[in-house]
């Protein structure tokens, strides 16, 4: 299984799957990594396709729309995370 080390983004797939799950809790990931589970150490992370995916992608603004009034953002990818770094939801170290 691949490290949980970010790689770069692949930038010839631009495409993220937004899913707003109940109590303002949203979940985005780039679609690349639905399905796939990265391990280090002990830790897994498995990228759902239930928990990630509503069915459809989203357009930048629906995803936008949604970081800003979620209360909770579990975010997967190089492509969502630099999407919610541009908007001022998440800060680099």
């Amino acid at each position: 299984m691949p490290s949980m080390r970010s790689q770069a983004p692949d930038k010839s797939k631009n495409m993220m799957y937004l899913k707003i799950h109940n109590k303002g809790v949203v979940s985005l990931c780039d679609e690349a990594l639905v399905g796939k589970k990265f391990t280090e150490g002990d830790v897994m992370l498995d990228v759902n396709k239930r928990f990630y995916h509503s069915g459809k992608a989203a357009s930048k603004e629906e995803i936008v729309d949604a970081m800003k009034e979620a209360e909770n953002i579990n975010i997967v990818g190089g492509e969502s995370v630099e999407l919610a770094v541009k908007i001022g939801v998440l800060m680099r170290d």
